[in-house]
């Protein structure tokens, strides 16, 4: 009788290598999933086969009705993200323009707000977007909105003029006149 052989030779840095090196691989994960169906259909139990794996029997589930229903294309996965930007990088450089030079696309003056800027985007462009994805396009891009200045509701405009009148002839008085 030979000697006995170790149960295993992989250790914890060798698995995380192969784990590294599997996702390396283009294309890794459908080999996995394929490997995974074919382990399932020669008798290993879903079970046995998930934790092999590292998915839930759900996934495993999921992954062999796919390949039945769709074939290889269903264990490719989907391509994950955002919906694709409405304004082209000419459609910002234009809408820059617009906004650093204070102009309508007519050439005329204008103080931008972004439902104007919405309205104009959408008659030159013809580009629909939201008042919200504006606004942080806008912020992203470090436009500021002009803001006006904060006033007391109880403020009172005639006496503050009538202040202002009186604090700026006692102060012109005190002053020494350079003479």
């Amino acid at each position: 009788m030979g000697r006995k052989k170790a149960t295993t030779a992989v250790d914890a840095t060798l698995l995380a290598q192969v784990e590294g090196d599997l996702r390396s691989i283009p294309k890794s994960a459908v080999t996995i999933k394929l490997k995974a169906i074919k382990a399932t259909g020669e008798g290993h139990t879903l079970k046995v086969v998930s934790e092999v794996i590292g998915c839930t029997q759900n996934t495993l589930f999921r992954w062999v009705r796919a390949y039945k229903e769709i074939g290889l294309n269903g264990l490719i996965d989907r391509p994950k993200g955002h919906r694709a930007k409405r304004l082209s990088p000419e459609h910002e450089m234009i809408i820059r323009d617009w906004i650093t030079h204070q102009i309508t696309p007519d050439g005329l003056p204008v103080h931008w707000t972004v439902n104007l800027l919405r309205e104009a985007i959408m008659e030159r462009l013809q580009v629909q977007i939201s008042y919200t994805r504006l606004w942080t396009w806008m912020h992203l891009q470090n436009f500021k909105q002009k803001t006006p200045r904060p006033r007391h509701i109880q403020s009172d405009p005639l006496k503050q003029e009538e202040f202002k009148k009186k604090s700026s002839r006692k102060g012109s008085g005190g002053k020494a006149s350079g003479n």
